[in-house]
C-alpha cells in the first residue's frame, strides 16, 4: 500500500507544471491589460449581453486550462459601457502576453427577434413619427385661405356655368333751368310790364306770374325713352311757424303731357305756365281773416317728369325728376324761391344680362369647388371649437394620462433638449412606462401649445426617450376609425 502511494507521488512530481496564460485585449487608442478574474467579474456586473470575441491564430496554442472570455454580442448602445470596463483594468498585469493574444470586439446590429423576451416588446414599440406637425394657428390660417380661394373659384365657375356676364351701365345726364316773370298791375312807379327773377316784389302790384320750365335729357347710347310730365300747384296754409298745416290743396295746371325719343340720345322740354297770383293770394288772406289765426301761406308749383326706357333687362328703367317754384302768399312783399338742384346731375341705367346654363364643364367645376369649400369650412369650425370650454379628444386623452399616472409624472416648465441628446421617439405611453420601470426615472411632462401639443419624456444620460402628443394626430386617428 505504501509502495503504491510512493509511486503515485513520484508520478505527480514528474509532471510539468501548468502555466496559466491569460489573453489580453486588442489595442485601440490606449492599451489596457486585464486580469482574467477582474475583467470577468466586471463584465458580469455591468452588462447582461454577451460579447463576441474573435481569437487570432495563436489562440490554438493556449492550454485547455486557460480561462477563455465568454463570447458576448453587444449592441451599439452598450459599447461605451464596455470600454469603461476595460479602462478600469490595470495594464501591468499581463505584460508577458501582450504580443501573443488579442481580443477583437465586433459590434453587430442585433436583429430584434434575437433580443431577450423582456426587452423585445419594449424596443418594438419605439417608432419614429414621420408626420410633420403643423401648429394650430398655421392650420387655421391655411384652412381659411383655402376656403376663401375656393369660394372665389366657386363664384367664377358659377358665372361661367350660367353665362352671367358683367352688368353694363349706360350713363345719362339731366339738366334743368327755371325762369319766371312777374307781371305787374298798372301803377305809377314801374315803366315795364314785368319784373325779372331774383327780385323783391310788392304783393299788391302783382297781376300774374309766368313760369318757364326747361328740362334737358342726354343719354350716351341711342335708346328709346318715353317721357310723361305734369305741372301741379299746391296751396299750403300753415301756422305762424310754418310747421303745422291748416289747409292744403293741389291744382293741376298741366296733366299727363307726353313726349318720347326713338333711338335717340337727346330730349328737350320747354313748358310755360301762368299763375294767377291774385286768386291764390286772396284765398290765403280770406282764410286768415275768417278764422283770425296767424298763418304762413305759400303756393308751390311743381314740374314732375317721369322717364321710361325700353333697354332690355334695365334695373332702373323707371325714373322721375322734380323741380319747383315756391311763391309766398299773404305777405306785403315776397321773394320767390327756385329749386331745381335735384335734376342737375348724372345717373346710370344698369343693363343686366340673362342667365343661361350653357357650360357643363364649369358646372362640374363649380360643384367640386363647393364641396371642397364645405370641407374646409367644417375643418375651420372644428378648429374653432378647440377654443371653446368643451374638452376636445386631445384634452381628454392627456387628462386621462395625468390622472392615472400622476405619481409617476413631473410637470416641467422647460421642454426637452432634442439637439444635444440622442432622441428615441416613443409612439405609445405604455412603452414610456416600460422605460420608466427599467430606468427608475420620473416621466417629465411639458406643454408645447395649450390644447394642441405636449410631450412626455425621460432623460437618461445622453438618451432622450420622447413621446409627443398632437391634437391633429388624435383627430386623424379618430376620423380613420369612423
Amino acid at each position: 500500500m505504501i509502495d503504491n502511494n510512493e509511486q503515485e507521488i513520484e508520478e505527480l512530481l514528474e509532471e510539468e507544471p501548468i502555466v496559466e496564460e491569460q489573453p489580453i485585449l486588442e489595442e485601440t487608442d490606449e492599451v489596457y491589460d486585464i486580469q482574467p478574474e477582474q475583467s470577468s467579474q466586471a463584465l458580469n456586473e455591468e452588462t447582461s449581453y454577451q460579447t463576441e470575441v474573435v481569437e487570432e491564430e495563436n489562440l490554438s496554442e493556449i492550454q485547455p486550462e486557460i480561462p477563455v472570455f465568454e463570447e458576448k454580442v453587444i449592441s451599439s448602445e452598450e459599447i461605451v459601457d464596455f470600454n469603461e470596463i476595460v479602462q478600469e483594468t490595470p495594464q501591468e498585469v499581463l505584460p508577458q502576453y501582450e504580443e501573443t493574444y488579442t481580443n477583437e470586439v465586433h459590434i453587430e446590429e442585433v436583429p430584434q427577434e434575437e433580443l431577450p423576451t423582456e426587452k423585445k416588446g419594449f424596443l418594438s414599440s419605439v417608432t419614429y413619427n414621420k408626420d410633420r406637425y403643423v401648429d394650430y394657428r398655421t392650420r387655421l390660417i391655411g384652412h381659411s385661405l383655402m376656403f376663401i380661394a375656393l369660394f372665389v373659384l366657386t363664384v367664377i365657375f358659377l358665372q361661367g356655368a350660367f353665362g352671367v356676364a358683367a352688368s353694363k351701365t349706360i350713363q345719362y345726364n339731366e339738366t334743368s333751368n327755371l325762369d319766371y316773370r312777374v307781371y305787374l298791375k298798372e301803377n305809377n312807379f314801374y315803366d315795364t310790364d314785368y319784373l325779372g327773377k331774383n327780385k323783391v316784389y310788392i304783393a299788391n302790384l302783382i297781376d300774374n306770374i309766368e313760369i318757364n320750365f326747361r328740362y334737358n335729357y342726354n343719354i350716351v347710347e341711342p335708346a328709346n325713352v318715353d317721357f310723361n310730365y305734369n305741372v301741379v300747384a299746391k296751396l299750403t296754409i300753415a301756422d305762424g311757424s310754418g310747421k303745422n298745416n291748416y289747409y292744403e290743396k293741389e291744382y293741376v295746371l298741366l296733366s299727363n303731357k307726353t313726349a318720347s325719343i326713338k333711338n335717340g340720345t337727346f330730349y328737350n322740354l320747354n313748358e310755360k305756365v301762368k299763375i294767377d297770383y291774385s286768386y291764390y293770394n286772396s284765398l290765403a288772406n280770406s282764410f286768415k281773416q275768417q278764422y283770425g289765426v296767424d298763418t304762413s301761406s305759400n303756393l308751390t308749383v311743381y314740374l314732375k317728369v317721369n322717364k321710361k326706357t325700353d333697354i332690355e333687362n334695365a334695373t332702373n328703367a323707371y325714373e322721375n325728376s322734380t323741380m319747383y317754384v315756391k311763391i309766398p302768399l299773404s305777405e306785403k312783399a315776397i321773394n320767390i324761391e327756385l329749386n331745381y338742384q335735384d335734376i342737375n346731375n348724372s345717373n346710370y341705367i344698369i343693363q343686366g344680362v340673362d342667365s343661361k346654363t350653357d357650360n357643363i364643364i364649369f358646372g362640374v367645376l363649380s360643384a367640386i369647388s363647393i364641396i371642397a369649400a364645405l370641407v374646409f369650412a367644417i375643418k375651420i369650425i372644428r378648429l374653432l371649437t378647440l377654443l371653446r370650454g368643451k374638452k376636445s379628444i386631445y384634452d381628454k386623452y392627456v387628462d386621462k394620462i395625468l390622472n392615472e399616472y400622476d405619481r409617476l409624472i413631473v410637470e416641467n416648465g422647460t421642454g426637452p433638449d432634442t439637439k444635444n441628446n440622442k432622441v428615441i421617439k416613443i409612439s405609445r405611453f405604455e412603452e414610456l412606462l416600460d422605460v420608466r420601470d427599467n430606468l427608475k426615472l420620473p416621466i417629465m411632462y411639458y406643454v408645447i401649445t395649450k390644447h394642441t401639443k405636449c410631450c412626455f419624456y425621460i432623460k437618461h444620460n445622453d438618451d432622450l426617450y420622447l413621446m409627443t402628443i398632437k391634437a391633429v394626430d388624435l383627430e386623424h386617428e379618430l376620423d380613420s376609425n369612423k
